[in-house]
């Protein structure tokens, strides 16, 4: 129990600082950042795993599971959101070298990130405030909100990295057929 404590603790005091990243330079359309791509790829694939263990634990507030199995799903959520945060802050490091549609991504999935942070965290006072609670009516609305977040997060990031690996894909076209760029 003091572990789960303090590793909520910990990522009580990092997420913050990941979150917060204020943009960093001019966001003039400069093309395509790769790296930004690469970081959306690997944040579509996180946020899936993120979407299955929210629905996992929504599922919950209808079992018999012990207070262990809320709190290691939870922990297991919580860590889907400390590597998500990450890889927002650095997409968020290269705001400088992004294209204006990669900043409108991170610009998206922020706020969704920092509200499902924060359902999180609500989730875990709950559940240390009232270990007895698993089947309350505002237990069963937390988890139902955090599995709705996780599905929009799951989907908005999913449809931004298919954006970007589909244009990636179009310029490889467009440079295979010797097209100009604007399309002409």
């Amino acid at each position: 129990m003091n572990r789960f404590k303090a590793s909520i603790s910990m990522f009580a005091l990092f997420t913050p600082a990941f979150l917060a990243i204020a943009p960093l330079a001019n966001t003039a359309d400069l093309g395509d950042c790769d790296h930004v791509n690469q970081l959306l790829a690997e944040s579509k694939a996180e946020s899936f795993h993120l979407r299955q263990d929210a629905a996992k634990m929504a599922s919950f507030g209808v079992t018999d599971l012990s207070r262990e199995s809320h709190l290691s799903a939870i922990t297991e959520i919580n860590g889907h959101i400390h590597v998500l945060s990450n890889q927002l802050a650095k997409m968020e490091e290269m705001r400088g070298c992004s294209s204006t549609w990669q900043n409108t991504a991170m610009d998206t999935i922020k706020p969704l990130l920092k509200e499902l942070a924060a359902n999180t965290e609500a989730t875990i006072t709950y559940l240390n405030r009232k270990p007895n609670g698993l089947k309350s009516r505002e237990y069963r609305t937390l988890l139902d909100k955090g599995g709705e977040l996780a599905d929009r997060l799951s989907a908005t990031t999913a449809d931004y990295a298919d954006y970007g690996q589909t244009l990636q894909r179009l310029q490889q076209l467009r440079h295979k057929l010797e097209l100009p760029a604007t399309g002409e």
